[in-house]
């Protein structure tokens, strides 16, 4: 029998990627494949004009679009250099006159331009602060900040003066310091040039957190509960008495305004310089493990404890502790159980929204509220595990939506024309609601689904869970666009 020659698997896969995903030099090294080069579409800059007294600089900004063109590089002219000239983009005057700065794209030519006009001195022609409310503690100092109008106005000087210095005093340079313990008081800014003024009104907080009806506090032990389940920044901070701005976690991943608050998180009550007034420690009740959620996790957890195997951590025993009787027992075990299987839940949701007219769409949102809290995994699509595009299948195909319709990405669903695109302000309970990518904002990289009066509920890769969040922040800011599935 003649034998045959076995080639090494290792060297197969050599061969065949070598012949799959290039070619070869004459010396058998692998070509690398040439990245292809991106043109400059545009170029802009920051100021189409401006005025300089004689002496002054200023830095032109220009923006190459797209931002990853391959050649951005840049050629800077002015028309008459002795004017104005300028380097790199930084503008120096030098004699009274006007002239045009000009930046040309290497790859391209294509220009943008700023009109300079050097005048003996540029006069103010308005003034405002940066801000005009500022919600101050007992002894908190804050520099006001006082803006002109033109930024290049020669003269800048500024009188500053209090309404009532035994409140709030300020500084000739616009410091001011609280110096009462209540009361509210107005400072004013006064434009040497020209006279132009601008106030801000200063109003002194309590320094202790304020909790409304919702919420129980327990200052003796620095606790606050009766948050609800999958309760996140935002929603707190709306629902405490205290300004939502000086209201911060300190161990809430990253103080992420939409994170969900669970056991153990520190709420702050903290200045704008820092200082901390006061502090509580959050109790979810059911949420023994920290997350902010009531799952399996949470009632293993009390069930080791209860058989001795592993004791909770003290902090966590008013959480475990359900029916607030002072003992860990076999009730709280149920309890969590009972929630877990929505029989009896804990606390009420977040969030319940009206009535709605379409039965499929009524149908829709119940099925998505009752998968509140769920865990999120990327590629799932339910019943007990979701990712953004998953969970809006399952709830849509739960409620009866069949025929055509199939598992798709966020970004497949915002392209259905069949579905009815809604614009922002006509957003409806059961609208869907799609978001832009970070990463690229050609692309919907994710959906979820409004409830009315501000909030969605929406599966979330940052949280972990299905949740329901004010529609704000990034979600404000990054929303494309909706669609109505039934009319």
């Amino acid at each position: 029998m003649r034998k045959t020659k076995t080639i090494p698997v290792v060297i197969v896969v050599f061969l065949l990627c070598v012949s799959t995903f290039s070619t070869l030099h004459a010396d058998g090294i692998p070509e690398i494949p040439e990245i292809p080069e991106i043109p400059v579409e545009s170029v802009t800059l920051d100021r189409e004009q401006v005025d300089l007294a004689i002496g002054d600089t200023l830095q032109l900004i220009a923006t190459v679009l797209p931002e990853d063109a391959t050649n951005q590089e840049l050629i800077w002219t002015s028309d008459d250099e002795a004017i104005a000239t300028v380097a790199d983009g930084l503008v120096t005057t030098v004699a009274l006159g006007e002239t045009i700065i000009r930046v040309t794209t290497v790859d391209g030519l294509f220009e943008a331009q700023c009109r300079v006009r050097v005048l003996t001195e540029v006069p103010v022609t308005g003034m405002t602060l940066g801000e005009t409310e500022a919600y101050m503690f007992p002894g908190e100092s804050r520099q006001l900040q006082a803006i002109f109008e033109p930024d290049t106005a020669s003269n800048q000087n500024v009188s500053w003066v209090s309404a009532d210095e035994s409140i709030v005093s300020v500084t000739e340079e616009g410091l001011i310091t609280v110096l009462a313990d209540e009361g509210q008081t107005e400072i004013f800014a006064t434009s040497e040039d020209g006279g132009f003024t601008a106030s801000c009104v200063v109003s002194i907080q309590g320094t202790q957190l304020v909790v409304t009806s919702q919420y129980t506090m327990d200052r003796e032990n620095g606790l606050i509960w009766g948050l609800e389940r999958v309760t996140t920044g935002s929603i707190f901070r709306k629902k405490m008495g205290n300004r939502p701005e000086h209201i911060v976690f300190q161990n809430l991943a990253g103080e992420d305004y939409n994170a969900v608050i669970g056991t153990g998180t520190k709420v702050l009550l903290r200045a704008g310089d820092g200082t901390v007034q006061d502090e509580l420690t959050v109790v979810v009740s059911g949420d023994v493990n920290g997350d902010g959620l009531i799952t399996i996790s949470d009632y293993t957890l009390i069930r080791l404890d209860i058989l001795g195997v592993m004791p909770l951590d003290p902090g966590f025993f008013r959480a475990a502790d359900i029916n607030q009787d002072g003992v860990i027992s076999i009730t709280d075990y149920t309890h969590i159980r009972l929630d877990i299987l929505r029989l009896e839940p804990l606390s009420a949701e977040v969030y319940t929204p009206a009535p709605i007219s379409n039965p499929k769409t009524d149908q829709f949102v119940k099925h998505a509220l009752a998968q509140l809290s769920k865990p999120y995994v990327f590629g799932t699509q339910g019943p007990n595990t979701y990712d953004c595009s998953g969970y809006v299948y399952y709830c849509l195909y739960q409620a009866g939506l069949r025929a055509g319709f199939y598992r798709a990405t966020a970004d497949t669903y915002s392209k259905w024309s069949s579905w009815l695109l809604v614009e922002k302000e006509d957003l409806r309970p059961g609208d869907l609601m799609f978001y832009i990518s970070d990463e690229d904002p050609t692309v919907i990289g994710h959906v979820g689904i409004y409830l009315g009066n501000g909030y969605h509920i929406h599966a979330s890769s940052s949280n972990g869970c299905v949740l329901i969040c004010p529609f704000e922040a990034w979600y404000d800011t990054n929303f494309s666009h909706g669609r109505r599935v039934w009319t």
